[in-house]
């Protein structure tokens, strides 16, 4: 610029925008996955796909690190994958008690 200020780069904040875009996907299919599979092949099949979506999760997921953001959605990630885990369970438990 003319004035002496920097430019601003947009590229870094449309990549954080896109990064965080994928993280909310994954976070969804690590979520809804087992509960499908759960519900409409079998509740064993949901409880094992929980143990890989707390892989991937693991994995491909954001670092539980300092930032507030990255801890948020690594700590959110994982607690959903949990109460998904506690739902399947639920669910293949829910015949012993008809």
């Amino acid at each position: 610029m003319s004035d002496g200020l920097p430019e601003r780069d947009g590229n870094k904040s449309d990549s954080v925008v896109v990064q965080l875009f994928l993280m909310a996907v994954l976070l969804v299919f690590c979520g809804c996955v087992p509960l499908f599979l759960a519900r409409i092949v079998h509740p064993i099949l949901g409880v094992l796909s929980c143990f890989f979506s707390f892989w991937s999760w693991a994995r491909i997921g954001p670092p539980p690190s300092r930032g507030f953001l990255n801890g948020l959605l690594s700590i959110n990630g994982f607690a959903v994958i949990v109460g998904v885990l506690i739902k399947c369970v639920c669910f293949s438990i829910e015949p012993l008690f008809e």
